[in-house]
């Protein structure tokens, strides 16, 4: 009998201390194991977002060389470069026979065209864009064969392309 007053099962009595620990450890950790594999493991939704649309940034239209004629002068500003001041660009070409002035221009501000000798071509731009034209000389009619100056000065927020074609 033992200090405790009680007396050991005829079961336990032959077998050694050390294989009744590891049964009772694996028997824990069965348990352990098997509560663990009946969990639900916590699933974390990432949000979705909705796919992105796209916005069209308007663009300046592309400045063609019509037939029977040649690019002798291509001028562009930087856009929104300095708005308050404005902006200057300038370039030369040798008229020799009719030409014209393409202007691609966007935004919201002035452009003004100086070709000198022959006149000044004042544009106000709009948010949508735009080309114009100014035509000088004629085929009977042509400029003096000269040195043409351009000056494009810029005001406000906008973006421009200037072109100067010749009739060939």
């Amino acid at each position: 009998m033992r200090a405790c007053g009680c007396q050991a099962s005829p079961r336990w009595r032959g077998m050694p201390r050390n294989v009744i620990m590891l049964c009772l450890v694996f028997i824990v950790a069965s348990a352990v194991g098997a509560c663990a594999a009946a969990t639900t493991p916590l699933v974390r939704q990432t949000p979705t977002l909705p796919p992105a649309t796209s916005v069209a940034t308007p663009a300046l239209p592309t400045l063609g060389i019509d037939a029977g004629y040649h690019s002798v002068l291509d001028l562009r500003n930087t856009p929104n470069a300095n708005p308050n001041n404005g902006e200057v660009l300038s370039g030369s070409f040798f008229a020799s026979k009719q030409y014209t002035i393409l202007l691609a221009c966007m935004g919201s501000g002035k452009v003004e065209i100086a070709y000198a000798p022959q006149g000044t071509y004042p544009y106000t731009c709009t948010p949508t864009p735009r080309i114009t034209s100014v035509h000088v000389g004629t085929q009977q009619n042509p400029p003096a064969m000269q040195q043409i100056q351009v000056t494009v000065t810029s005001s406000g927020a906008v973006t421009w392309q200037m072109r100067v074609e010749i009739q060939n």
